[in-house]
């Protein structure tokens, strides 16, 4: 399994969830990939939707490799850079569509950096969340100007998922839906 954190989110994820779903998978046998994104968490390189799809394909490349099925659950925007091929089995939690993203571009405006926290009291703290950011969180996250671009081209190509799940719930899960969540997982994988 793939496990692809929201926009900007650690591979850990918001309060450990990647880090907790990883360690329910693995306890059953279950071989979990958690990525640290470029540009995201604790990774310095360059913030980029078409890197993160690069490095979602080269994931998908190796797990392929070792695993006879290969599901890819990704959170918020990262639901947007998994490339369009068959050769997986997409979960999306909490998507985000095209439409979300052209909105937030308009409001921030082409050529713009993207700040997360100015847009959540401007009116879009639910777009902000659908992307995968915490909008309790989004103070002092600055994007550069070409990440939204990217992201609605990455929107254009986008697969459709398998699966979609909490599409209506906050972006921080509460420890019951986390629970739902790694029981989904784990009857998704047997």
């Amino acid at each position: 399994m793939l496990v692809l954190p929201g926009m900007g989110e650690p591979r850990s994820g918001i309060n450990y969830l990647w880090a907790e779903l990883a360690r329910a998978l693995t306890g059953q046998g279950i071989a979990c990939l958690r990525p640290e994104m470029s540009g995201c968490g604790n990774d310095s390189g360059v913030q980029s939707p078409l890197e993160w799809r690069r490095q979602a394909a080269a994931a998908i490349a190796y797990l392929r490799t070792i695993a006879n099925r290969v599901i890819v659950v990704a959170r918020g925007a990262s639901a947007l850079t998994v490339p369009a091929t068959s050769d997986y089995e997409l979960v999306a939690v909490r998507p985000v569509g095209p439409e979300t993203v052209r909105r937030l571009l308009s409001a921030v405006g082409i050529g713009q950096p993207f700040r997360p926290a100015d847009h959540v009291q401007g009116g879009f703290e639910v777009v902000i969340e659908d992307l995968g950011i915490e909008s309790r969180c989004a103070g002092g996250i600055e994007y550069v100007p070409e990440v939204l671009c990217e992201l609605e081209l990455c929107a254009h190509q986008a697969p459709a998922p398998a699966h979609a799940w909490f599409l209506d719930e906050p972006t921080h899960l509460t420890r019951t839906q986390r629970a739902e969540l790694c029981t989904r997982m784990l009857n998704l994988c047997v």
